[in-house]
């Protein structure tokens, strides 16, 4: 499948997530609630490595939630843990753009974002392309170079959107979250095509 370029719509793809979200709403604030526990409790267990460890299958798991809501199916709380079908390629993924993040923002906040936009769609080439996780995080990098600094806006706008859910006495989260992922997965849709996403069954599912 050919990759098509377009110009960087956060607002646009924001508010796609946010109606997308909103029509399961119940379901993907139990979904963050599970996300968002599980990271804290395995960051207590092992601090900082249990948590990128755990997101290594949790981050592509919410990712497939939101490609199957796209695809027209009802998301399923088991959903989440079907992540870790990609867990190698993605705690590296993960792991990396942490790393990386954290380098970046010992400068400044904003060189981490720009950071942080540059691999917004790694989970994502791996979970449909198949890719391992340097593949991914190249083809998320030559992808958001396009127009960089739009995408950075978009990396930008999901920070604040979440920093605003930290502060609503946490709770916000629970929306916030969903939104974010979503909103990369609706960009990721619209940029990389139209291609159908099919729920995986014994194993990663091969996009032409």
């Amino acid at each position: 499948m050919e990759t098509v370029f377009v110009q960087a719509t956060p607002g646009r793809w924001i508010g796609q997530g946010w109606n997308l979200v909103r029509s399961h709403l119940e379901i993907f604030i139990a979904l963050a609630l599970i996300y968002i526990a599980l990271l804290l409790a395995a960051g207590a267990l092992v601090p900082f490595l249990g948590s990128a460890v755990l997101a290594g299958a949790l981050v592509p798991g919410f990712f497939l939630v939101c490609l199957r809501v796209m695809a027209g199916a009802r998301p399923q709380i088991s959903d989440l843990f079907d992540g870790f079908k990609y867990w190698a390629a993605g705690i590296l993924t993960v792991g990396l753009t942490a790393i990386l993040v954290s380098i970046a923002a010992l400068f400044l906040i904003i060189p981490g974002i720009f950071v942080l936009a540059l691999y917004l769609f790694a989970p994502l080439f791996i979970i449909e392309k198949k890719m391992e996780f340097w593949p991914a995080m190249e083809a998320s990098r030559r992808l958001v170079l396009n127009d960089l600094f739009g995408f950075f806006l978009l990396a930008l706008a999901i920070v604040g959107l979440n920093f605003l859910g930290f502060i609503c006495l946490f709770l916000g989260l629970l929306v916030t979250v969903p939104i974010s992922f979503m909103a990369v997965t609706v960009a990721f849709r619209e940029l990389v095509g139209p291609t159908v996403y099919q729920p995986p069954q014994a194993g990663p599912v091969n996009i032409p």
